[in-house]
């Protein structure tokens, strides 16, 4: 049942040569019933995620720059865990829904090391809980705690100096499913980018907003100049690297 889904990725310019196809298995599924309130209940069917990928990802001389530990495989998420590592490539640890799955032992060897560890109040809290972990033991094994608090916006943790991130203003709600993910592409975008960790999340907030504004998860659409224009007037000037050089160079 991938085929419909693949030309859509190709039609809008993006690659599926690392994504792993199993004959005969239905393409992982997630049924999401969201009420007025914007609860969520999800029924989720892992089809072919149940199959390790095992794809050579730090094989060959160009490697990732960065990777996201998103849900997916657990052996996966393990072993490229110990890869990026092992490569000493910046990871982010995101295991959100994909709790369950895990044992206490488990989270507590894929989280080290890690840049960033990403997810909501209520996640946070089961991986504590499953790790017998306190958020000073958390401290110690990644850089930053990124806990999203969906329209309220993130509070970023940089060992006990929490702040506040707020979310961007949006024209109108329409649906929140897909703004988590959204956010984590504005916020790897920034780190992309070089930028700090306020900033990173700051994007993952604007990029959060585009995505609430329409209904279903990849409806949304904008350029840079759309997001930049956004992004300033909800958090003011974006100063790039290349601003900078290009001021240097003016003057």
């Amino acid at each position: 049942d991938f085929d419909r889904y693949q030309q859509w990725l190709h039609d809008n310019g993006l690659s599926s040569s690392w994504i792993k196809r199993i004959s005969g298995v239905l393409t992982a599924g997630a049924y999401i019933t969201t009420d007025l309130d914007d609860n969520q209940i999800t029924a989720f069917n892992p089809g072919a995620m149940a199959y390790e990928a095992d794809l050579p990802v730090f094989d060959g001389n160009q490697g990732p720059a960065l990777v996201l530990l998103a849900p997916g495989n657990k052996n996966d998420m393990l072993a490229l865990a110990g890869r990026s590592r092992a490569n000493q490539v910046p990871f982010l640890f995101d295991p959100g829904q994909s709790l369950n799955i895990w044992q206490g032992e488990e989270l507590r060897e894929a989280v080290a090391g890690a840049c960033c560890f990403i997810s909501n109040e209520y996640e946070l809290s089961l991986f504590l809980k499953m790790t017998g972990w306190t958020l000073d033991r958390l401290y110690h094994e990644v850089e930053v705690i990124v806990t999203t608090q969906g329209p309220e916006g993130c509070i970023l943790d940089l060992h006990g100096e929490k702040n506040l991130v707020p979310a961007a203003p949006v024209r109108q709600v329409c649906d929140p499913t897909g703004a988590g993910d959204a956010f984590r592409g504005g916020l790897l975008k920034g780190l992309a980018l070089g930028l700090d960790w306020l900033s990173c999340c700051q994007m993952g907030s604007v990029a959060a907003a585009f995505a609430v504004e329409h209904y279903g998860t990849q409806e949304h659409r904008f350029d840079w100049s759309d997001f930049r224009g956004r992004f300033e007037k909800s958090f003011g000037p974006l100063q790039l690297a290349e601003d900078l050089q290009l001021a240097s160079g003016n003057s």
